[in-house]
Protein backbone atom coordinates (compact mmCIF):
# COMPACT_ATOMS: atom_id res chain seq x y z
CA UNK A 1 0.00 0.00 0.00
CA UNK A 2 1.56 3.43 -0.89
CA UNK A 3 0.96 7.22 0.88
CA UNK A 4 -1.75 8.08 -1.60
CA UNK A 5 -3.52 4.89 -0.81
CA UNK A 6 -3.08 6.04 3.17
CA UNK A 7 -4.26 9.49 2.16
CA UNK A 8 -6.68 9.37 -0.28
CA UNK A 9 -7.38 11.99 -3.88
CA UNK A 10 -8.20 14.93 -2.17
CA UNK A 11 -5.81 15.96 0.25
CA UNK A 12 -7.13 19.06 1.23
CA UNK A 13 -6.66 19.66 5.31
CA UNK A 14 -4.31 17.07 5.21
CA UNK A 15 -0.54 17.85 6.66
CA UNK A 16 2.24 15.68 5.42
CA UNK A 17 5.80 15.66 7.25
CA UNK A 18 8.80 13.56 6.16
CA UNK A 19 12.36 13.47 7.27
CA UNK A 20 15.10 14.30 4.93
CA UNK A 21 17.94 11.95 4.56
CA UNK A 22 16.55 8.32 4.98
CA UNK A 23 13.54 9.40 3.30
CA UNK A 24 13.70 11.69 0.75
CA UNK A 25 16.97 11.24 -0.04
CA UNK A 26 19.28 7.78 0.52
CA UNK A 27 21.36 7.36 3.16
CA UNK A 28 24.73 7.99 1.78
CA UNK A 29 28.63 7.82 2.86
CA UNK A 30 29.10 11.43 3.61
CA UNK A 31 26.76 14.32 4.49
CA UNK A 32 27.50 16.18 1.24
CA UNK A 33 26.59 13.62 -1.17
CA UNK A 34 23.08 13.47 -0.24
CA UNK A 35 20.17 14.32 -2.90
CA UNK A 36 16.33 13.59 -3.17
CA UNK A 37 15.87 10.46 -4.82
CA UNK A 38 14.39 10.14 -8.35
CA UNK A 39 11.04 10.89 -8.10
CA UNK A 40 10.91 12.44 -4.15
CA UNK A 41 10.79 15.97 -5.41
CA UNK A 42 8.01 15.17 -8.15
CA UNK A 43 5.79 13.30 -5.24
CA UNK A 44 5.83 16.52 -2.96
CA UNK A 45 5.17 18.59 -5.46
CA UNK A 46 1.70 16.58 -6.11
CA UNK A 47 0.77 16.42 -2.63
CA UNK A 48 1.09 20.19 -2.68
CA UNK A 49 -1.25 20.11 -6.37
CA UNK A 50 -3.49 17.79 -4.53
CA UNK A 51 -4.30 20.34 -1.41
CA UNK A 52 -1.54 19.23 1.18
CA UNK A 53 0.28 21.30 3.49
CA UNK A 54 4.06 19.64 3.27
CA UNK A 55 6.58 20.13 5.45
CA UNK A 56 9.68 18.64 5.01
CA UNK A 57 11.78 18.61 8.81
CA UNK A 58 14.99 17.98 8.86
CA UNK A 59 18.33 17.76 11.46
CA UNK A 60 20.08 19.76 8.25
CA UNK A 61 20.91 22.66 8.33
CA UNK A 62 17.61 24.76 6.65
CA UNK A 63 20.05 26.27 4.25
CA UNK A 64 20.95 22.56 2.94
CA UNK A 65 17.23 21.97 2.48
CA UNK A 66 16.96 25.11 0.61
CA UNK A 67 19.42 24.00 -2.07
CA UNK A 68 17.92 20.87 -2.50
CA UNK A 69 14.19 21.74 -2.69
CA UNK A 70 14.66 24.96 -4.19
CA UNK A 71 11.27 25.57 -5.95
CA UNK A 72 9.29 23.65 -4.16
CA UNK A 73 6.09 24.99 -2.75
CA UNK A 74 6.78 23.23 0.72
CA UNK A 75 7.86 24.68 4.29
CA UNK A 76 11.30 24.03 5.55
CA UNK A 77 12.24 22.83 9.02
CA UNK A 78 15.72 22.87 9.94
CA UNK A 79 18.11 21.76 12.78
CA UNK A 80 15.21 19.35 14.40
CA UNK A 81 13.20 23.40 14.63
CA UNK A 82 15.99 25.13 15.50
CA UNK A 83 15.77 27.07 11.36
CA UNK A 84 12.84 27.39 9.19
CA UNK A 85 12.60 29.03 5.93
CA UNK A 86 8.97 31.17 5.96
CA UNK A 87 8.77 33.41 3.18
CA UNK A 88 11.93 33.62 1.18
CA UNK A 89 13.56 34.30 4.79
CA UNK A 90 15.65 31.97 7.47
CA UNK A 91 14.48 31.96 10.81
CA UNK A 92 16.74 31.31 13.56
CA UNK A 93 15.87 30.47 17.59
CA UNK A 94 17.69 32.96 19.06
CA UNK A 95 18.33 30.85 22.14
CA UNK A 96 20.07 28.72 20.42
CA UNK A 97 22.12 31.70 18.87
CA UNK A 98 23.92 32.21 22.41
CA UNK A 99 24.78 28.41 22.02
CA UNK A 100 27.14 29.19 18.80
CA UNK A 101 30.50 29.59 20.52
CA UNK A 102 30.07 26.50 22.82
CA UNK A 103 29.27 24.54 19.72
CA UNK A 104 32.39 25.58 17.99
CA UNK A 105 34.67 24.28 20.70
CA UNK A 106 32.92 21.03 19.97
CA UNK A 107 33.64 21.00 16.55
CA UNK A 108 37.63 22.06 17.19
CA UNK A 109 37.71 19.38 19.40
CA UNK A 110 36.18 16.63 17.59
CA UNK A 111 38.66 17.51 14.50
CA UNK A 112 41.39 17.70 16.98
CA UNK A 113 40.09 14.22 18.37
CA UNK A 114 39.89 12.18 15.12
CA UNK A 115 41.65 14.13 12.19
CA UNK A 116 43.27 11.44 10.16
CA UNK A 117 40.67 8.81 10.73
CA UNK A 118 37.98 9.36 8.03
CA UNK A 119 35.76 10.44 10.74
CA UNK A 120 33.34 13.31 9.29
CA UNK A 121 32.84 16.37 11.46
CA UNK A 122 30.01 18.20 10.27
CA UNK A 123 29.34 21.73 11.57
CA UNK A 124 25.71 23.02 11.33
CA UNK A 125 26.66 26.17 13.33
CA UNK A 126 24.34 25.92 15.64
CA UNK A 127 24.43 21.95 16.14
CA UNK A 128 27.45 19.51 15.35
CA UNK A 129 27.70 16.06 13.67
CA UNK A 130 30.23 13.63 13.97
CA UNK A 131 29.81 10.62 11.82
CA UNK A 132 31.93 7.25 11.88
CA UNK A 133 30.30 5.54 9.43
CA UNK A 134 33.48 5.12 7.68
CA UNK A 135 34.73 3.89 10.73
CA UNK A 136 32.19 1.88 12.34
CA UNK A 137 35.41 0.27 14.57
CA UNK A 138 35.62 3.44 15.92
CA UNK A 139 32.32 4.01 17.44
CA UNK A 140 33.32 3.52 21.24
CA UNK A 141 35.53 5.96 20.65
CA UNK A 142 33.21 8.76 18.94
CA UNK A 143 30.21 7.99 21.90
CA UNK A 144 32.84 8.60 24.63
CA UNK A 145 34.35 11.67 23.17
CA UNK A 146 30.28 13.23 22.53
CA UNK A 147 29.53 12.02 26.28
CA UNK A 148 32.78 13.90 27.81
CA UNK A 149 31.82 16.69 25.50
CA UNK A 150 28.08 16.88 27.05
CA UNK A 151 29.36 16.43 30.10
CA UNK A 152 31.96 19.70 29.55
CA UNK A 153 29.86 21.75 27.89
CA UNK A 154 26.30 21.57 28.70
CA UNK A 155 25.43 20.33 24.83
CA UNK A 156 22.70 17.54 24.47
CA UNK A 157 24.76 14.49 22.83
CA UNK A 158 21.78 12.72 20.50
CA UNK A 159 22.74 8.93 18.63
CA UNK A 160 21.89 9.22 15.02
CA UNK A 161 22.85 5.93 12.38
CA UNK A 162 26.17 5.83 12.12
CA UNK A 163 26.84 9.32 14.14
CA UNK A 164 25.94 11.10 17.01
CA UNK A 165 25.31 14.89 17.22
CA UNK A 166 25.55 17.51 19.88
CA UNK A 167 22.50 19.83 20.38
CA UNK A 168 22.07 23.14 22.24
CA UNK A 169 19.83 22.29 25.70
CA UNK A 170 17.05 23.28 24.21
CA UNK A 171 13.60 22.42 24.55
CA UNK A 172 13.11 21.67 20.87
CA UNK A 173 13.01 18.74 18.61
CA UNK A 174 10.89 17.75 15.28
CA UNK A 175 8.22 16.82 17.80
CA UNK A 176 7.38 20.27 18.78
CA UNK A 177 8.12 21.28 15.44
CA UNK A 178 5.05 19.35 14.40
CA UNK A 179 2.90 20.47 17.07
CA UNK A 180 3.71 24.26 16.52
CA UNK A 181 2.59 23.77 12.92
CA UNK A 182 -0.48 21.74 12.46
CA UNK A 183 -3.43 24.22 12.28
CA UNK A 184 -6.89 24.39 13.67
CA UNK A 185 -9.01 22.58 10.79
CA UNK A 186 -6.56 19.76 10.25
CA UNK A 187 -8.00 16.37 9.06
CA UNK A 188 -5.70 14.32 8.62
CA UNK A 189 -1.57 14.44 9.57
CA UNK A 190 1.36 11.93 8.24
CA UNK A 191 4.90 11.42 9.42
CA UNK A 192 7.34 9.83 7.49
CA UNK A 193 10.74 8.90 8.98
CA UNK A 194 13.53 6.34 9.53
CA UNK A 195 15.51 7.16 12.41
CA UNK A 196 15.43 8.20 16.41
CA UNK A 197 15.62 11.72 15.95
CA UNK A 198 11.97 11.21 13.96
CA UNK A 199 10.77 9.68 17.24
CA UNK A 200 9.36 12.89 18.97
CA UNK A 201 7.50 13.45 15.68
CA UNK A 202 5.93 10.34 15.56
CA UNK A 203 4.89 10.86 19.51
CA UNK A 204 3.35 14.02 18.69
CA UNK A 205 1.59 12.56 15.55
CA UNK A 206 0.32 9.45 17.62
CA UNK A 207 -0.84 12.67 20.20
CA UNK A 208 -3.02 13.82 17.56
CA UNK A 209 -4.90 10.95 17.16
CA UNK A 210 -7.78 11.82 19.01
CA UNK A 211 -8.35 14.77 16.83
CA UNK A 212 -7.77 13.51 13.60
CA UNK A 213 -5.98 10.81 11.38
CA UNK A 214 -2.67 10.53 12.13
CA UNK A 215 -0.48 8.34 10.30
CA UNK A 216 2.61 7.18 10.70
CA UNK A 217 5.26 5.88 8.20
CA UNK A 218 9.07 4.09 8.92
CA UNK A 219 10.88 4.02 6.05
CA UNK A 220 12.62 0.56 6.74
CA UNK A 221 16.63 -0.10 6.30
CA UNK A 222 19.04 -2.32 7.80
CA UNK A 223 19.89 0.32 10.02
CA UNK A 224 16.79 0.54 11.27
CA UNK A 225 16.51 1.25 15.36
CA UNK A 226 13.84 -1.23 16.83
CA UNK A 227 12.58 2.06 19.08
CA UNK A 228 11.71 3.43 15.44
CA UNK A 229 10.25 0.13 13.90
CA UNK A 230 8.26 -0.49 16.89
CA UNK A 231 6.35 3.19 16.65
CA UNK A 232 4.97 2.19 13.20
Amino acid sequence: MGIRDLLGDDLTGTHVFTDFDGTLSPIVGTPEQARPQHGALDALSRLRRDGARVTVISGRPVSFLVSQLAGLDVELVGLYGLESFVGGRELTNAEAEGWIPTVERARVSALDNFSGTSVVVESKVLSLTVHYRSRPDLEARVLEWARRVSVDSGLQARPAKMSVELHPPISVDKGSAVKERVQPGTEAVLMIGDDVGDLSAFVAVADLEANMRALKVVVASPELDPQVAAIA
